[in-house]
């Protein structure tokens, strides 16, 4: 007889320290899988995890189902209460990211932002082009060296408009390339692409995170 997939979340303990990670998956016993596999094959994105399998082993940890969740939509929300609830320390962020990286809104809730919007003048109705040529209140100005540097620093790393990741994650990128990971693995794993990887490992991007303060194992992300 075919097993059931249950979705849910899960919880993998470290039976020697103690530290737990938390998770949500759609099919659990395909995620704890690929936790074995990842960590097996030195591609793992949880660097804290793969440094104790590199320690002890995958036999210290244990894979334990805590919630089953019959509706997929509410896995990120109940994962993030066992997060906030449990503190697990191998979680790299204390907030579940990217809540809607691959779903879709439903017609329904389509509908429902369409009405929500009826009636509503766009913000730039009757002055198209009123920034553009002398109207614009930059024309004829020009930032000078300094402040052009202060603007680039202000909005570096997560602070920037266009930030699709964190500097936890940074940190976590770098320390996987440190430790050999493929660029296409890595990039597979955080669901971006290999080009923000490969900027991020030449110091085109995210130049102001570094691994340049070590203290045994600990190995931390210091601003420039």
């Amino acid at each position: 007889m075919k097993k059931p997939i249950l979705s849910g979340i899960y919880k993998i303990t470290n039976i020697v320290s103690g530290e737990i990670y938390i998770g949500s998956a759609v099919n659990l016993d395909q995620r704890w899988r690929e936790h074995k596999s990842r960590l097996k094959t030195g591609v793992h994105g949880n660097y804290k995890l793969k440094r104790d399998y590199m320690r002890h082993g995958i036999e210290v940890f244990l894979f334990e189902i805590i919630e089953t969740v019959d509706c997929i939509e509410n896995l990120l929300e109940r994962e993030q209460f066992y997060i906030d609830f449990l503190k697990p320390q191998y979680n790299i962020s204390p907030v579940v990211t990217n809540p809607m990286s691959g779903r879709q809104h439903t017609e329904e809730s389509k509908k429902k932002m369409s009405e929500s919007h009826k009636g509503q003048v766009p913000w730039n109705t009757g002055i198209i082009g009123y920034n553009s040529g002398d109207k614009n209140p930059m024309y004829g100005k020009h930032w000078s060296e300094e402040h052009k540097k202060a603007q680039a620093k202000k909005l570096a790393g997560s602070n920037s408009p266009n930030a699709t990741i964190t500097e936890e994650i940074v940190l976590q990128i770098k320390l996987m390339i440190l430790h050999g990971d493929k660029q296409k693995n890595i990039a597979n794993f955080f669901g971006i692409s290999e080009q923000i990887v490969s900027k991020i490992h030449t110091g085109r991007s995210w130049r102001h995170v570094t691994l340049n303060n070590t203290e045994g194992d600990k190995i931390y992300a210091t601003p420039q």
